[in-house]
């Protein structure tokens, strides 16, 4: 039972890393946001600022929580881990919906300028569906992860979610958009 909580626990940690990336992206160039999204005509013209605003600040709130949550543990992190499920499960059925809608807009979810792909789609339902299997694994025992054990999670956390976004489209994390 450790091992998949253990295995849960490292992608939700690198889903909250994705988002900190994503959200410190974002916050850096909120312009770039704003265009694929305006690209994308999935939000009313009106909404852009607050949708742009909203989603930094979700991103890098619930990366915040969720990294916050899992060195400290106790019941927060299930809390926490229920977060980012929704999150990423919203993000999955947004990606869905660009990909069936509008088709060749880039899904404005790596650095570049990418399409939105079913294999968006189906990152963002593995680390949604990975969430909540740490959330239910971690409420069951809150003390199961260790701080040796939580150190390595966060170890292989960094090393998927590095490797995602390179396997997504081929983008790299920080890369810039052209």
């Amino acid at each position: 039972m450790i091992t998949l909580t253990v295995i849960t626990a490292t992608f939700t940690v690198a889903g909250a890393l994705l988002l900190a990336v994503a959200g410190i992206a974002h916050l850096s160039h909120p312009g770039r946001l704003h265009a694929v999204l305006t690209r994308q005509r999935l939000f009313p013209a009106w909404s852009m600022k607050m949708v742009v605003a909203g989603l930094t600040v979700t991103e890098l709130g619930v990366a915040g929580l969720v990294v916050t949550t899992m060195v400290v543990g106790g019941p927060s992190v299930v809390v926490a881990a229920l977060t980012q499920a929704a999150l990423f499960a919203a993000l999955a059925v947004y990606a869905g919906l660009l990909r069936l809608l509008a088709p060749g807009v880039a899904c404005g979810c790596t650095s570049g300028d990418e399409p939105a792909s079913f294999v968006v789609v189906a990152s963002n339902v593995a680390i949604a569906v990975a969430s909540a299997g740490s959330a239910l694994l971690m409420n069951q025992d809150t003390n199961a992860v260790n701080a040796a054990t939580r150190a390595m999670i966060f170890a292989a956390a960094f090393a998927v979610a590095v490797v995602l976004p390179i396997l997504n489209n081929g983008a790299r994390p920080l890369q810039e958009a052209r």
